[in-house]
């Protein structure tokens, strides 16, 4: 059909933490973009990021980085900073469970011209 640009197909990499998703898509922007893709990269769990970094003051992916991987000690007890973000995301998915899906969905189709790494 004239005048309709399909949506280029988002690639996926799943794994576990530590896996070296990033890493794969950071490989696969690069190799793309030397082809002239446009690319973006999504993370489910960027909405967390964003909370936490305006809460905590956290500038840099460097700050955001340490502070998952430092422990807190909260009421006498020590926390790892994962479980508090995990504890985050939990309490947004209670208000909307759907609400990281959507965040993702929501990306791809503001820019249908770019290939998602997700």
């Amino acid at each position: 059909m004239k005048g309709i640009v399909p949506a280029l197909t988002p690639i996926a990499v799943c794994g576990f933490k530590g896996s070296g998703k990033n890493t794969v898509c950071s490989l696969l922007d690069k190799i793309l973009r030397r082809k002239w893709y446009e690319t973006q990269t999504v993370a489910f769990a960027n909405p967390i990021k964003e909370v936490v970094c305006d809460a905590f003051n956290l500038i840099s992916d460097e700050e955001y980085d340490l502070f998952k991987r430092s422990e807190f000690n909260i009421l006498n007890r020590t926390v790892e900073g994962r479980h508090l973000l995990r504890s985050f995301g939990m309490l947004m998915r209670h208000y909307d469970d759907m609400q990281f899906i959507k965040y993702v969905e929501q990306r791809i189709r503001m820019y249908p011209n770019k290939i998602t790494l997700i």
